[in-house]
């Protein structure tokens, strides 16, 4: 089997790729810092885990579950423009399906390296970002927002990202909030079957009869 370069590739990696693509990120969601924000505290919230997972497949020894790991972790650092942490994830997958184990022992400290750095980034967006919620929704208003973005995904119809701002106002729960954000993601990423289902999620766990109502109709 043929090996990957090693030097070569993490010369190109040191020289060439960005660990977090800030305006690539933005360009993605039609420019909304707000929206930003809410997908980056979600990264941040979920990487500890996806690290953790990657971290044991090594310990296995397993290579296709270490190819598997490294694949999602190339994902959803594509997700958010984190091209470092992308690149590294792509090496050690490749060394995976190589079935390497000495590349993928070298490769796997980059990687960890890597989401270490996007880390640090992430957090010094956080800390620089002037972005503070409006005034709390009420639930007549999350409601109404919610009636909406069911109407354009039961068309399935795409929904620009100024027209989410409203969610982004906040309802004073921090488990709906943390919902309300999923959904945001979902849309964004056009995952209007998953979008539809933290949607009624939402409005369960809100008591939003007028939105279970429409259920019917999806």
């Amino acid at each position: 089997m043929t090996g990957i370069n090693i030097d070569n590739d993490l010369n190109y990696s040191a020289n060439q790729v960005l660990v977090w693509d800030r305006s690539s990120a933005l360009k993605r969601i039609m420019g909304d810092e707000s929206l930003l924000n809410l997908i980056v505290d979600e990264f941040l919230n979920h990487l500890p885990a996806t690290i953790g997972d990657f971290q044991q497949a090594i310990e296995t020894g397993n290579f296709e579950q270490i190819r598997q790991q490294a694949h999602n972790i190339k994902g959803v650092s594509s997700n958010i423009s984190a091209l470092e942490l992308q690149h590294q994830s792509k090496l050690v997958e490749a060394a995976a399906s190589a079935e390497d184990a000495a590349q993928i022992a070298t490769l796997a400290k980059y990687l960890i390296q890597a989401s270490e750095q996007l880390t640090q980034h992430l957090l010094e967006y956080k800390g620089e970002s002037t972005y503070t919620p409006d005034v709390v929704l009420t639930a007549e208003q999350l409601a109404e927002q919610l009636l909406i973005v069911l109407d354009r995904l039961k068309r399935n119809e795409y929904i620009p990202t100024d027209e989410l701002a409203p969610l982004n106002r906040g309802t004073g729960d921090s488990i709906l909030q943390t919902q309300l954000n999923r959904l945001q993601e979902q849309i964004v990423q056009l995952d209007s079957e998953g979008a539809l289902k933290t949607l009624f999620i939402i409005a369960e766990s809100a008591q939003l009869a007028t939105v279970l109502d429409a259920r019917g109709d999806s």
